[in-house]
């Protein structure tokens, strides 16, 4: 299953979001489960969820609902990048002073 997120060069403050299955008794499957091949009607919604406890709002259990909680986790979630050098995508760029980029936010929707 793979993670969206970010971490400091300290790993003081990290943050790893993936988008959970919730299943017909409420809990939330974890992040190793990888919930696009599982079987269909496993879960009753999609859910946007942080490893530091945030959740997102519940979303139709398809491709469409996916994607929403990708864009939830990346949009009202995760922390904007503090340096313009550095693009969503994770690709470093040229930077004339030298300093780095620093956290980076991938986007898997792109």
């Amino acid at each position: 299953m793979g993670c969206i997120g970010t971490e400091t060069d300290d790993h003081a403050e990290t943050h790893r979001g993936y988008v959970a299955g919730r299943y017909r008794d409420g809990i939330l499957s974890d992040t190793w489960t990888d919930i696009t091949r599982c079987a269909e009607r496993t879960f009753i919604a999609y859910v946007a969820r942080c490893g530091c406890g945030w959740l997102g709002d519940d979303h139709p259990p398809n491709p469409d609902g996916y994607r929403a909680c990708q864009r939830d986790l990346i949009s009202n979630h995760l922390p904007r990048p503090q340096h313009p050098g550095r693009p969503v995508s994770g690709r470093p760029t040229a930077s004339s002073s030298g300093d780095d980029p620093g956290p980076v936010i991938q986007d898997p929707t792109r």
